[in-house]
């Protein structure tokens, strides 16, 4: 009886859990996707990045959202001998 219990209790507690998940996204986080996408409650602006749908496109300034994540942090010739 108490393993069920426990059992019962961490179900809810697994299936609960992902409803309480709400991240706070910005009006302009990621750029557009192939031919203008972008996930659902944004659109793809002038500037080729996502604003959320009833945000003021002006209020934000440029897209500043990176092409690539990716940064190069050295020159890639460098080299640790050198």
């Amino acid at each position: 009886m108490r393993a069920a219990l426990l059992i019962a209790t961490l179900v809810a507690a697994l299936v609960g859990a992902p409803a309480c998940f709400k991240p706070q996204i910005a009006d302009v986080a990621f750029r557009c996707g192939d031919g203008g996408l972008c996930p659902s409650g944004y659109s793809c602006g002038t500037d080729l990045c996502c604003h959320k749908d009833g945000s003021d496109p002006n209020e934000h300034g440029a897209c500043s959202v990176w092409d690539d994540a990716a940064v190069q942090d050295s020159s890639p010739t460098a080299d640790a001998s050198s």
